[in-house]
């Protein structure tokens, strides 16, 4: 059974107005406890609107949001409580961060779920840790910290919840290349130890790539593909007719193909790329 299950959802903005919009449309996927699976489309594809149908920000027009086999929306009165386990980091942070200091904004979820302080304490520092802030940030105002900094204390206040399915939109967004490398990383490790799912939704295909092992697209409000990692993006073609990019590994690729030399061009991260790049140098030294 799935962890997390999405069956026939379809979602109206403003239904029955001359403003009605048609933002889902019989959207239908699953993710399993421990998996991480990508969420890509291009802009005014869905992406936002359905990433809040998982934890019930927003309401079905038609369609089911399935927590470990049960309708979150047949007991209305217990999506508070569910929404602790499935937890949601916004693509802009500030959307999220309300309180006075670091440590209070992170505190909040525990304090909600009726922890102890000595529990809600050890929360704050390890998901400090986690996205690799140190504890002088605890009484920090949080509205003064830059955008990646923010975004991090964003994702702590979350994670401090320790909820078993985490849902990304943008995490890297303003992070510099080591910072993004040790978010998901971090990221990484608490999937690893905790075997939540995580849910992550990107414009960049290269965070996709090194981080999900399998990619969902949208498109028009719609599930236009499903797949591993690699089926997805050896469907270059496909993608960039729905208006998405590919990894820049796999266009180099494409690219010397195209050029007429024989190299295979499944490979989306930088690793793979270089592993195929010297298989074809070395076939090429031969005599």
């Amino acid at each position: 059974m799935a962890l997390i299950e999405l069956k026939n959802i379809n979602y109206c903005y403003s239904l029955g107005t001359a403003f009605e919009k048609h933002a889902l449309r019989d959207v239908s996927m699953a993710v399993d406890a421990g998996e991480s699976v990508g969420l890509i489309g291009h802009t005014g594809s869905g992406k936002s609107t359905l990433i809040r149908h998982f934890n019930g920000l927003l309401r079905p027009n038609s369609g089911q949001v399935l927590y470990q086999g049960n309708d979150l929306w047949k007991k209305p009165n217990e999506i508070r409580s569910i929404r602790f386990q499935i937890g949601l980091v916004f693509q802009y942070p500030e959307t999220q961060i309300f309180e006075e200091t670091v440590g209070k904004d992170i505190a909040y979820g525990p304090r909600n779920m009726g922890l102890d302080q000595e529990e809600i304490n050890a929360r704050i520092r390890e998901s400090l840790q986690c996205v690799g802030l140190d504890k002088s940030y605890l009484e920090r105002n949080p509205f003064r910290l830059s955008g990646g900094e923010m975004r991090r204390v964003a994702i702590a206040g979350v994670l401090a919840m320790r909820p078993k399915v985490l849902i990304l939109d943008e995490p890297a967004a303003g992070l510099d290349p080591e910072g993004r490398h040790a978010l998901f990383d971090a990221l990484h490790q608490y999937r690893r130890k905790s075997g939540a799912a995580v849910v992550l939704v990107s414009h960049s295909m290269e965070d996709i790539a090194d981080f999900v092992d399998r990619v969902v697209v949208l498109d028009q409000g719609s599930v236009a593909l499903d797949g591993p990692v690699a089926s997805i993006f050896a469907q270059a073609e496909k993608l960039v007719s729905i208006g998405l990019d590919i990894p820049q590994s796999t266009k180099v690729l494409l690219g010397l193909k195209a050029k007429g030399y024989s190299v295979k061009t499944a490979a989306y991260t930088v690793e793979q790329a270089e592993r195929e790049l010297l298989c074809f140098l070395k076939e090429a030294d031969r005599p």
